[in-house]
């Protein structure tokens, strides 16, 4: 897709921002979403900074705010739950290093806000999010690809959000014997995943 073409899609967002008016929005966008990650990207790092500055990672927690309303119905209309958990995955972590990049050194702080945030957003996507598939994907845009390095958060503070985006997977222990038998096998695969993480991207950063 065009670059043209992604920020009038953002334009209209923000043209709608102030309303209600998903559906309609949906019907305009869904065509082009529906299987673009840079889109999808975009429009969630639009919602996740509007909910900020918004002031509810501080504040009461509001799932029905317009930017959450807006971000729930973007990812509703993916029709790959991998590439929205991607998508979402890298707009966390863009949003988590230009938090850190302004940092006034109040770093507690600031990882409150991140997890606060992130907290509402599931809470907002609630059936449709997949957390191993999100700590997965924000593990990949972690991982050690030198020449995006400035874009990403520090390799410590990559390993403090993934710590806590696995603790967000406990969720409901009301779960059937099958989905208790999926859940550990997911969370064996993703296990395994941080190890290699820790080997292959934090180890180095420690250990040169």
């Amino acid at each position: 897709m065009q670059i043209d073409q992604t920020s009038s899609i953002v334009k209209k967002m923000y043209a709608i921002s102030s309303n209600l008016t998903t559906r309609i929005w949906l019907i305009d966008f869904s065509s082009s979403l529906r299987r673009s990650q840079v889109v999808a990207e975009m429009i969630f790092a639009h919602c996740l900074r509007g909910e900020r500055s918004a002031g509810s990672v501080s504040n009461a927690l509001k799932p029905s705010d317009d930017h959450l309303r807006m971000l729930r119905s973007a990812y509703a209309a993916l029709d790959d739950r991998r590439l929205a958990a991607k998508a979402l995955a890298l707009s966390i972590n863009g949003v988590a290093s230009s938090i850190f990049e302004s940092s006034d050194g109040d770093v507690h702080s600031h990882f409150g806000d991140i997890i606060r945030l992130t907290m509402a957003v599931v809470k907002t996507l609630g059936k449709l999010f997949n957390g191993f598939y999100f700590v997965e994907s924000f593990i990949h845009t972690s991982s050690g690809n030198p020449a995006a390095a400035k874009k990403k958060a520090s390799i410590k503070t990559s390993a403090r959000l993934i710590f806590e985006f696995t603790l967000l997977l406990a969720g409901d222990s009301d779960k059937s014997e099958e989905e208790v038998a999926q859940f550990r096998q997911d969370m064996l695969r993703l296990r395994k995943r941080i190890l290699i993480w820790c080997l292959e991207s934090l180890c180095p950063a420690y250990f040169r």
